[in-house]
């Protein structure tokens, strides 16, 4: 059996491992080379675009089933995955991690979506916020002009900023202040940042796992808010346990 993983998140190492042990063929699938994994089975990076799309790459190399995953917000890929399989008549299976849920003393304002954030954003600034935590993927130009609008709506208070963190280097709000980094990130450093920055609203997206929720434990003890954009739903079955695939 030969098997296509769509990954580049940390389940997706720890599946394709467990995988390989089982004397599976593995071909791991990543975007980018932010970090290598260290896997013994073929790796390809970069995408499907170069060799021919995704439903012509399964062909070509023979792939069985298809394993997506994935980041629970790389709905482009899961959707063109979801496609690609049924173009050429393969399983398709899908593992998402599981969300992050609220704890006491918590203070969490989920958006459905990117236009309700923005607005929720816009809302906290005008309301006193100004030295906001922005962790909610990479910036195109057009929301930073968005969030550059943002920042100068509290005359009262004064402009607001973002510290803006991400492992590649993005399109940047004139008011922010960029810090390149990739997780893991511990409670320790995470508290450390929102102390140096004073940072009083949090903004993410509900990406789940362990590599970055440091800053929700943070703001927790710190009593910061937090607004985090709710996940997309899913036009698939996702499972979360490996025995059920095979």
């Amino acid at each position: 059996m030969k098997l296509l993983i769509l990954g580049g998140t940390r389940e997706a190492k720890l599946l394709a491992k467990q995988l390989i042990n089982l004397d599976i063929e593995i071909v791991y699938s990543i975007a980018g080379l932010v970090r290598l994994p260290e896997l013994n089975c073929e790796i390809i990076s970069g995408g499907f675009s170069k060799r021919g799309g995704l439903s012509e790459y399964l062909l070509a190399e023979k792939i069985d089933s298809l394993l997506d995953a994935t980041h629970p917000f790389a709905t482009k890929m899961t959707q063109q995955a979801l496609r690609s399989t049924t173009d050429v008549n393969i399983p398709y299976y899908a593992f998402v991690r599981p969300q992050w849920q609220p704890q006491a003393g918590d203070n969490w304002l989920l958006a459905k979506d990117q236009e309700q954030l923005l607005n929720e954003l816009a809302l906290a600034v005008n309301t006193g916020s100004k030295n906001v935590f922005y962790t909610n993927g990479q910036i195109d130009r057009r929301l930073a002009v968005e969030l550059d609008a943002i920042a100068e709506l509290n005359e009262t208070f004064g402009l607001a900023r973002y510290i803006v963190r991400s492992a590649k280097e993005t399109e940047l709000p004139q008011y922010a202040h960029w810090l390149q980094a990739i997780g893991p990130f511990n409670l320790a450093d995470e508290k450390s940042l929102i102390k140096e920055y004073e940072v009083d609203l949090i903004v993410c997206k509900n990406s789940g796992g362990e590599a970055t929720k440091a800053k929700l434990e943070a703001a927790r003890e710190l009593g910061i808010r937090v607004l985090m954009l709710q996940r997309p739903k899913l036009a698939n079955e996702a499972t979360n346990s490996i025995s059920r695939l095979f």
